[in-house]
């Protein structure tokens, strides 16, 4: 299975992303928690394009609907964690036992998923 992470996006000028078609023209929705009080949510995205790949995560871009108010442009890293019982990228992500810095952007919120596609 894989983890999302959907967090703030901060665009400093980057501007190239490939176009992920299965998912750029629609509006998808996905239940998540609202971090940091693990609320239940349901997100509704547009725009989603692959950012940025990796061997452990890709990252993808796009708008979040809602929850939240007005439109906002968001990522989601979408991870595989190595062990079921600890996801070492969802503990640094969430913050715990760490203080804010200023070069770490918030996550907001998470969801994951079965599908074991990358």
């Amino acid at each position: 299975g894989c983890v999302v992470h959907l967090l703030n996006f901060n665009t400093r000028g980057r501007s190239t992303y490939c176009v992920l078609t299965e998912m750029a023209d629609k509006i998808v929705e996905q239940p998540a928690k609202e971090m940091p009080d693990m609320r239940n949510v349901k997100l509704k995205m547009a725009n989603l394009h692959l950012h940025a790949n990796g061997v452990f995560s890709n990252v993808y871009r796009g708008t979040l609907l809602s929850p939240g108010g007005a439109p906002r442009e968001i990522a989601i890293k979408k991870t595989w964690p190595e062990s079921k019982d600890r996801n070492f990228e969802m503990i640094f992500l969430t913050g715990i036992s760490r203080e804010r810095h200023k070069n770490i952007i918030q996550m907001i919120y998470a969801f994951s998923n079965k599908r074991d596609d990358r």
